[in-house]
């Protein structure tokens, strides 16, 4: 008898979750007709929704079909879906299309016949080899999302997405990028990370819309002038390549913030082309390289907000740098600071910067206060009178260890 009513209960439950479910579509299905957007991510849908291509088909009782907006975004995102159906290419005033986070591993050739897309993302999926030439034919499209499949290339027909904003191809197998990359003008983020990159493109000069570069984690030996017309971009992240030459910069750009070189194999910072940039760069990360010297002038970067210079060969730091109003995180540990002792630099960064001012004026071009440049000042003073300031306990002899495949990640 127990079994029995377990079981009753069970089939209620069952029948009631599931009436739960149709209402729940149905209410989803009605809000889509009103207002051309369908959202059924994470539904734990295992096949693609026919509801989508029936979506007028049934109407409830206060809907009239000249009051219906078209389906213009779709988003199937975070299921279960394999395949994609022929019958996609109905939806033919799809502007968004969004099946991230599903298992398809191949494409029909429909797809490419929703010519209004402005938005694919087809991102974490299991797509691979290469995408059909037939990508050519979204035209419209501003914004590509092909990230975290097993694409080895991409299409040579990409270079006829002529008004793409947005492509994001990280964590793919790439070995290259096409060489009509260079015919994407208005492209303004490209981010291709996690890839096997060995070198760019003679055409990728041509990006000269580009905002932000993300090109980490890749193969890079050297980037050449392929920067020099960059002259918008705001965010260059090329660390974890084989970079052993300081990337030339676009002269007098004025927007460059944040530029990201750590985990190469750099061993200088040409003083001309990193002050090309001292008007606007906030952050410069050098971590992991084999630098063993930084010019004097590199502290005019006045506008510095971090410095790290972290697991590097350097003997001595710049006093200029003490000056630097904004440098609120100055990092330099795992170098060789012989001159500098331990005690200053577990310290942290203000301490730093007051000890190097006591070691030199400040930098070319850059205001001091009056009290900066009077603890300059003093221990000249001090040292010209042979009285010098209370010693501090003896350098210690080891170098910190280095952490460079720890913080790789």
């Amino acid at each position: 008898m127990t079994s029995r009513m377990s079981l009753r209960d069970a089939m209620r439950r069952s029948a009631a979750s599931s009436s739960a479910q149709g209402s729940a579509m149905a209410r989803t299905l009605k809000l889509a007709r009103q207002s051309g957007s369908l959202n059924l991510s994470s539904r734990d849908l295992h096949a693609f929704p026919e509801e989508v291509f029936r979506l007028y088909e049934t109407l409830d009782e206060d809907e009239h079909s000249w009051e219906c907006a078209v389906l213009q975004k779709l988003d199937l995102s975070y299921n279960e879906i394999a395949e994609i159906p022929s019958q996609v290419e109905t939806l033919k005033y799809l502007l968004s299309f969004k099946i991230r986070h599903n298992h398809l591993r191949q494409l029909p050739m429909a797809l490419w016949n929703l010519e209004t897309l402005t938005s694919l993302d087809l991102s974490n999926n299991e797509l691979e080899g290469c995408l059909s030439e037939q990508l050519g034919k979204l035209d419209k499209l501003r914004e590509l999302g092909l990230e975290g499949n097993k694409l080895t290339q991409l299409p040579e027909s990409i270079g006829a997405l002529v008004h793409l904003e947005v492509l994001r191809v990280d964590n793919n197998q790439l070995k290259g990028l096409p060489s009509t990359i260079g015919r994407l003008k208005n492209l303004k983020t490209l981010s291709a990370h996690s890839n096997q990159i060995g070198e760019l493109p003679a055409s990728f000069g041509s990006l000269t819309g580009l905002l932000t570069l993300d090109l980490k984690k890749n193969g890079l030996v050297a980037i050449g002038e392929a920067f020099l017309e960059f002259t918008s971009i705001k965010y260059i992240d090329l660390r974890q390549n084989q970079l052993q030459v300081f990337p030339k910069l676009p002269e007098n750009n004025a927007c460059l913030d944040q530029l990201f070189l750590g985990f190469n194999l750099l061993r200088e910072v040409p003083e001309d082309i990193v002050l090309s940039v001292k008007e606007s760069l906030t952050v410069l990360d050098l971590r992991d390289n084999k630098l063993q010297h930084l010019s004097d002038r590199i502290p005019q970067l006045y506008r510095l907000k971090t410095l790290d210079v972290t697991n590097n060969d350097l003997h001595d730091l710049p006093p200029g740098f003490g000056y630097l109003k904004y440098l609120n995180h100055l990092l330099v540990e795992g170098n060789p600071l012989r001159s500098i002792r331990r005690s200053i630099i577990s310290a942290g960064t203000e301490p730093l910067k007051k000890y190097l001012r006591t070691r030199g004026g400040p930098p070319e071009g850059v205001d001091a206060m009056e009290e900066e440049v009077d603890e300059f000042t003093l221990r000249q003073k001090e040292i010209e009178q042979d009285e010098p300031m209370a010693e501090e306990p003896p350098l210690e002899d080891e170098y910190l260890f280095r952490d460079a495949a720890a913080s790789a990640g």
